[in-house]
């Protein structure tokens, strides 16, 4: 087997495609047919779902660059036009071609003409399904990465047996393959001095499929976490058990090519007390002053990243891992792969594409009233907040979640600065802003 070239290089823009592509934002393929969790993430997410492609927009031109034609994003709603014109014309960003089409009619004939026609000869998207395989063979086009090594790539019990194979800590695990044998891992951590459990569907994302229940309760899940077969059932740590006095999120950055592996940033999750995404945030990446957690991330990261490319997943990626600290005693346990674009990937691009080498920030933050695109960008304008490029701190918005009525209920905030406590600020002045009254937020 092929043995991928492997870059540590936290801090920098990796190398990416250079071929065009037609990217499409099926988000509702993420759970690879699992139609209930499908229902339960757009449920979750009031109805928001369908605009968070729009995150897509101002990096999709990073991951793909071509000098023979522009990318094509299929997405389900056009961006908020104002932040597109501040992407474009004051950040120089470059945006790709738009076609608006949902997952129900990517292959109408009038929308197979346009991908047709676009002048790419690759496919991607937030996940390789059959469907998109289908496209691509429709069109005469390739896909970057297989349907079951987009698959595989993500599944956590394929993740979780490979840790144990190449010798990596792993959380205290048992395997339930059905309803019936939950309460026989539950007692089986509870021996261990475990007071709660992670239930872990082989494929999940944005908190579907994990779900926390105490391990000396009965515990009642829904089948969808039965769908890929058996789940994985581990010790919940947390501070109080094993001696464990603070444990935290982070993340190393990934971006899987044709040859080689990119290790391009280490971040910290933002996470709220039901352990839910919120954000990221990422320190100065300067080589000579990697912390020796970040080496061990970055170590276990290298370690890790061969199976990744053997799956045949190709593109950018996050290894999530959990650490937690007991007096001088660290352990660093990797707790899943997301093999697509993230959370966390727009804004690591952004910010390595705009300061290389500095601090930045990510939060969801939700407006408890709507507001117009246009005011929210005239606020942070007006406040000499928004940044702009060359500026050595400033506040990047991402992306605009609209309602059904177009107007803005949250929002992806990218916050730049030169240290970790700048963009803290940044952020708390922008939330405690009066005429906005914004607050934290999923993702």
């Amino acid at each position: 087997m092929h043995q991928p070239k492997i870059h540590i290089a936290p801090g920098r823009l990796p190398e990416t495609w250079d071929r065009p592509t037609v990217f499409f934002a099926n988000l509702g393929s993420l759970f690879f047919g699992n139609q209930p969790a499908t229902v339960a993430l757009r449920e979750m997410l009031g109805g928001t779902l369908d605009s968070y492609g729009g995150r897509l927009a101002s990096i999709l031109n990073l991951l793909f660059q071509s000098d023979e034609a522009n990318n094509l994003l299929v997405i389900d709603r056009p961006p908020q036009p104002e932040l597109i014109r501040y992407h474009s014309e004051c950040l120089g960003l470059t945006i790709p071609d738009l076609l608006i089409a949902d997952q129900d009619h990517y292959d109408l004939p009038e929308n197979l003409e346009i991908i047709d026609h676009a002048g790419a000869s690759w496919i991607d998207g937030f996940v390789t399904d059959s469907r998109l395989q289908g496209i691509a063979d429709r069109c005469g086009m390739h896909c970057f990465s297989t349907p079951e090594g987009s698959r595989l790539a993500n599944n956590k019990l394929a993740f979780h047996r490979e840790l144990e194979r190449i010798g990596l800590p792993t959380f205290p695990t048992e395997i339930a393959q059905d309803q019936a044998d939950l309460p026989r891992c539950l007692s089986n951590l509870a021996s261990q001095g475990y007071r709660f459990a992670a239930i872990k569907a082989q494929i999940g994302a944005s908190g579907i499929g994990v779900i926390r229940c105490e391990t000396r309760a009965t515990a009642e899940i829904p089948d969808l976490m039965f769908h890929e077969g058996a789940c994985l059932v581990q010790g919940w740590i947390e501070p109080g058990i094993k001696a464990v006095r603070h444990i935290h999120s982070p993340s190393v950055q990934i971006f899987v090519g044709d040859s080689d592996v990119t290790l391009f940033d280490t971040t910290d999750q933002i996470l709220d007390h039901q352990s839910v995404h919120e954000g990221n945030l990422a320190p100065p990446h300067d080589q000579e002053t990697l912390t020796d957690e970040q080496i061990q991330l970055l170590n276990q990261a290298k370690a890790i990243v061969p199976w990744l490319y053997a799956t045949g997943y190709r593109g950018p990626a996050s290894i999530d891992f959990h650490v937690a600290r007991r007096g001088e005693a660290t352990d660093i346990r990797a707790c899943e792969i997301n093999a697509r674009v993230t959370g966390a990937t727009y804004p690591s691009l952004l910010a390595r594409h705009f300061q290389h080498n500095g601090a930045w920030l990510m939060r969801n933050l939700a407006l408890p009233v709507p507001l117009a695109g246009s005011q929210i960008l005239d606020i942070l304008d007006r406040n000499n907040s928004l940044f702009s490029p060359g500026a050595e701190r400033g506040c990047l918005p991402i992306n605009l979640n609209t309602d059904r009525a177009g107007n803005i209920t949250k929002g992806q905030f990218l916050f730049l600065g030169a240290n970790i406590d700048e963009v803290s600020d940044q952020l708390t002045e922008l939330v405690s802003h009066p005429k906005i009254n914004l607050h934290y937020d999923r993702d």
